[in-house]
């Protein structure tokens, strides 16, 4: 079921906006009759993709809405003006390491991810955000049985790190 608000538009029609926006950066503009797009299910319906130099992928999707993927992590938004410019703050915020993905793993078993924005926090911190995240009382016992890998990913993976939360330190 798809929103109808009055500041709705179609999100391929700031496919340029969104281009000017990637000056200095490499990208490909891929439609549904590429390799591996054909999940775009309208002729109109555009991707971009970036690379990094460790050849991690962005993509932003223009379908009937607009979708921001960054490895483990995905997000989608409204094509309505206030989701559109949220959108654009993200992805900015990620291609100048402003902002960086949480994603959570329990014995190899993905567990959920985050976008946060602003510098890695500290353990405590991180572990209010999983909790957040993970609300379920399940799933939070099993991180708090098992313990978890938490890896941050930054659009310069020279930034990325990784904290392992050990069995007892997130409670349900």
């Amino acid at each position: 079921m798809s929103r109808i608000m009055e500041d709705s538009f179609e999100p391929v029609s700031k496919l340029k906006d969104v281009e000017k926006l990637l000056d200095g950066f490499e990208y490909s503009v891929h439609a549904m009759t590429d390799e591996g797009y054909d999940y775009l299910e309208d002729e109109s319906h555009r991707c971009i993709l970036l690379k990094n130099k460790a050849g991690e992928e962005l993509f932003i999707d223009f379908e009937d809405e607009f979708t921001l993927s960054f490895r483990q992590w995905h997000t989608h938004y409204f094509a309505e003006n206030y989701d559109y410019e949220r959108m654009i703050r993200d992805m900015e915020a990620i291609l100048h390491n402003n902002a960086h993905t949480v994603i959570i793993y329990c014995k190899d078993e993905w567990m959920g991810s985050i976008l946060i924005h602003g510098k890695i926090k500290s353990k405590e911190a991180v572990i209010k955000e999983i909790t957040d995240l993970l609300r379920e009382p399940e799933f939070l016992q099993k991180l708090n049985r098992n313990g978890a890998e938490v890896y941050f990913q930054f659009w310069n993976s020279d930034f990325n790190r990784e904290l392992s939360l050990l069995p007892g330190e997130i409670t349900a």
